[in-house]
């Protein structure tokens, strides 16, 4: 059987729905830029978030094959 070699051009996107607790009297903005700079690992790290990890992967051929 003949074979030919491609390139592929594969993409794959990673969200995640965590749960944090913050200090009550915060507004929206407040939050986003209290979450920024702590950084926690509960929010940012995918495998602390497994249970809510929602992963899409697509897959194309590109334009050009390789040689």
């Amino acid at each position: 059987m003949k074979t030919r070699k491609v390139q592929l051009k594969v993409t794959r996107t990673d969200t995640w729905f965590p749960v944090y607790e913050v200090p009550a009297d915060m507004d929206d903005d407040a939050v986003e830029t209290y979450i920024n700079s702590e950084a926690p690992d509960e929010v940012f790290d995918e495998y602390h978030n497994t249970y809510t990890l929602d992963t899409d992967t697509y897959c194309e051929v590109m334009d050009h094959f390789l040689q």
